[in-house]
């Protein structure tokens, strides 16, 4: 996942790119399961990358779960002089400090008010704002931090963040 933090900037896999990684995640699964283990994805991915087949598969696995994993929700981070933000992808916008809520239900609460005017309108990928999941809410098209680390891309310098 991009993240934009202190003017710098991580590497990460282009959303566009993502519809290739489908087959490495398969067979992934299939893999860890002739372990006897099972995994989940715990970030928000396209619903585009994958066929309809391989959704199926993945969803009935439990590996991908339509409400964490195609609509992102706030994770609440904190940093160490207790700032907090929604997650990494969007650590740079909207950042507080613990001591402004009372709980942390208010500072979910707060986070979900002030990205949900963005959420289904602001997407990471031009064919997201016609496809039939983005319209009726069910994909937002991937971790809503690709949009600000699109917008500011030409602006940050190219060092990385480990």
């Amino acid at each position: 996942m991009p993240v934009v933090f202190g003017g710098k900037r991580n590497v990460y896999l282009a959303i566009e790119e993502y519809k290739s990684l489908a087959p490495f995640i398969m067979e992934f699964v299939k893999r860890v399961e002739s372990y006897g283990a099972s995994i989940k994805m715990d970030n928000t991915v396209p619903v585009y990358m994958f066929s309809k087949e391989e959704l199926g598969e993945l969803l009935l696995k439990g590996v991908l779960e339509p409400s964490r994993n195609f609509v992102c929700f706030p994770a609440i981070d904190i940093g160490p002089d207790l700032p907090i933000w929604r997650c990494f992808g969007t650590s740079g916008l909207f950042n507080r400090k613990m001591e402004d809520f009372n709980s942390l239900q208010e500072i979910y609460d707060y986070y979900e008010r002030v990205f949900k005017p963005y959420q289904f309108k602001v997407f990471p990928m031009e064919e997201c704002h016609e496809c039939e999941y983005a319209k009726k809410e069910i994909c937002q098209g991937g971790c809503i931090g690709f949009f600000p680390s699109q917008m500011y891309k030409d602006r940050l310098p190219s060092s990385r963040v480990d």
